[in-house]
């Protein structure tokens, strides 16, 4: 049975063999200049694979497969005829693309290299990211509201049925504010329709909303309009919602504390490097 990729996977494919052919020629440039030099593995035309290369390609591969009961030597030669493959694509990428487009790709690759010394010298100099329970108690009461803690007012709404016409609507507003000073508005009159909802109601209209933020428990508002009809509205209750218990949100806490010390201890590092560096704009 024959098996087509998909374009866009071999796209992808052939993008990142060209990483590799200019990661590996950074690495063979290196490895020229110095005094031990590995002997390589395989060659495909003027490209050297070295055992490093079959090293990090093996760790990916094994990585991949999440599984201890894998023989190590067929993972190396699986990752060196992989290897091989890529480098294939890669010198017939590098011979298609003009000295533009190589130089993109170099700008990649030193982008990645340094990126990942970066995250090598982080993990290096930092000791531990880790929040004692202290401070996850602490965010936590702090931050009760970000965990659900909140106020719901139970709302009652009263408006007439239809938008009353230009004539109707004097009488109509009249009789809507005799309704203001009334304590049981569900006994209302056959013209108003009465709606009970609460303020974080996710389809609560947005004037609906900010006259119940200015009102507390039994405070009955003015009269005002929503989509040409006129509306009153009064709080009934307020309810306390309480935040999701500690337990349930200790281990966010315990993430989100970790990437701010995390955070912290990278700006310091950075600060101090950059103190001592020999930096150039031109």
């Amino acid at each position: 049975m024959t098996m087509t990729m998909p374009l866009k996977t071999v796209v992808l494919s052939c993008l990142c063999s060209v990483l590799v052919f200019s990661c590996n020629q950074e690495q063979t440039e290196q490895n020229a200049a110095s005094s031990s030099i590995e002997a390589p593995l395989a060659s495909v035309n003027t490209l050297d694979i070295y055992p490093q290369d079959v090293n990090v390609a093996s760790d990916k591969l094994f990585a991949r497969l999440q599984s201890k009961n894998v023989d190590a030597e067929k993972i190396k030669a699986l990752s060196l005829k992989s290897l091989v493959r890529m480098a294939v694509f890669a010198d017939a990428a590098a011979q298609d693309l003009d000295q533009t487009e190589l130089g993109l790709i170099d700008a990649e690759v030193r982008y990645f290299k340094r990126e990942l010394l970066m995250r090598r010298h982080i993990e290096k100099q930092i000791k531990t990211t880790a929040p004692t329970e202290v401070d996850i108690r602490d965010f936590y009461q702090n931050n009760l509201a970000r965990f659900g803690q909140k106020t719901i007012k139970k709302i009652l709404v009263l408006t007439p049925k239809n938008i009353p016409s230009t004539d109707q609507l004097p009488m109509v507003m009249a009789s809507l504010n005799q309704w203001k000073d009334k304590a049981n508005w569900r006994k209302r009159g056959g013209e108003f329709e009465l709606v009970e909802t609460t303020d974080d109601a996710a389809n609560l209209h947005s004037n609906l909303k900010a006259a119940t933020k200015a009102l507390n428990e039994g405070d009955t508002s003015k009269v005002f309009f929503v989509d040409k009809k006129p509306h009153l509205l009064r709080v009934e209750q307020s309810l306390q919602q309480h935040a999701k218990p500690l337990a349930e949100v200790r281990s966010l806490i315990r993430q989100s504390l970790a990437a701010k010390i995390l955070n912290a201890e990278i700006k310091r590092i950075s600060e101090e490097l950059l103190a001592k560096a020999d930096v150039k704009y031109f």
